[in-house]
């Protein structure tokens, strides 16, 4: 399991984020935190941290009514069934990754690793990418319509509406989706969630 945690920074913050002991990862393209190092030194990017890891994942496919066009659309989303979290209980102790053995979608994703995003990018033909939510106050790689381009929420996807999306009650609606088995390791920042 990879001991680095990856940050996404915008441009204008680099330095700062070097000087607080990050590393930059010149093949992921990316800035990280090497094991080691105080966490409270990042603080300021806490809700951009990569706090979730899986050595392989799925991406699920299911239908359902855009809500703007009212046309049947394909959604997509991030399936683990084990996965490692961060604990960020105490910042200031050595990182403690815990092992998830609970099958979980995952929402609200505000970063994810570059070959992920592109799996996701090929499967979901586009239609699923990072855009702000006005709801949430931040963006999130997020499902849009491909007939209207109307964004789909991930909270209609994957909490308002019981047996509708991702928000599954029982096998049998789990067991309608398609699941893209990816055998690659993964790397993101979201919620993990499963309704049943």
């Amino acid at each position: 399991m990879n001991k680095r945690i990856y940050l996404s920074i915008p441009y204008s913050e680099k330095e700062e984020v070097k000087s607080n002991g990050a590393k930059w990862d010149p093949k992921l393209k990316s800035w990280y935190i090497p094991e080691g190092v105080n966490l409270n030194d990042f603080q300021k990017w806490y809700l951009t941290i990569n706090d979730i890891k899986a050595n392989e994942y799925f991406i699920a496919e299911t239908v359902i009514d855009c809500w703007k066009c009212k046309k049947r659309i394909p959604v997509f989303s991030i399936f683990l069934n084990e996965y490692y979290s961060l604990d960020t209980e105490d910042l200031e102790r050595d990182w403690v990754w815990d092992k998830i053995e609970q099958p979980s979608f995952v929402s609200y994703i505000r970063f994810i690793d570059k070959q992920a995003a592109k799996h996701m990018e090929n499967i979901s033909e586009g239609y699923v990418n990072m855009d702000y939510s006005k709801m949430v106050g931040n963006g999130y790689l997020m499902n849009h319509c491909p007939f209207c381009e109307m964004k789909q929420g991930d909270f209609s996807l994957f909490e308002d509406n019981p047996g509708v999306g991702f928000c599954v009650s029982t096998l049998e609606q789990l067991n309608k989706m398609k699941f893209y088995q990816i055998k690659e390791s993964i790397t993101l920042s979201g919620q993990t969630y499963m309704s049943f």
